[in-house]
């Protein structure tokens, strides 16, 4: 783990691999890393096992990070 301080946020990051976080986690990384954008690209539990089926990725190789014990 290492200690992140980015402007109002700071806090320990942990990174953990997609396969070791449930769906409701993954789903809330999701939503949360594209929150904000000008285009709602956020998603359900379906879509998202969808995205993944469809493009073929893996939940071995795709990285999700953790801020203070959240998926961020």
């Amino acid at each position: 783990m290492a200690k992140i301080i980015a402007g109002e946020r700071s806090g320990l990051i942990q990174l953990k691999r997609l396969r070791e976080c449930t769906l409701d986690e993954a789903v809330a990384a999701w939503n949360s890393g594209f929150a904000g954008y000008y285009v709602d690209v956020s998603t359900t539990a379906d879509k998202f096992l969808n995205r993944m089926y469809r493009e073929d990725l893996s939940a071995s190789l795709s990285i999700v990070a953790w801020v203070d014990g959240k998926p961020a």
